[in-house]
């Protein structure tokens, strides 16, 4: 994902994921995050921004919200059926820690 990795992108990522707890993630995009991120927090090589959004997806408890039926599980993950507005507005109200980018 090399459009993930330049500055445009971890300028925003570092805006948006600094002292949240919950990633709120439609079903796609999970799959394409959950595919990538974990293998660059275990990249020594890997510049310290990516790293570091990296592990803090791994760590991050992930709300997926998905039209589908049935979701694989991720770590730290829950599947939601129906729309995010509504799922964030849930998760707000419970007391999750969401922040607006």
């Amino acid at each position: 994902m090399p459009y993930a990795t330049t500055e445009v992108a971890r300028n925003h990522l570092s805006r948006i994921w600094d002292g949240a707890s919950t990633a709120v993630l439609g079903r796609r995009n999970a799959e394409g995050f959950l595919a990538y991120w974990p293998m660059v927090a275990d990249d020594q090589n890997a510049d310290p921004r990516d790293r570091a959004y990296a592990k803090w997806l791994v760590d991050a408890e992930k709300v997926v919200t998905t039209g589908a039926r049935t979701t694989a599980a991720s770590r730290r993950g829950t599947a939601r059926r129906g729309a995010i507005p509504f799922d964030v507005a849930a998760f707000t109200r419970a007391g999750s820690c969401l922040r607006d980018p």
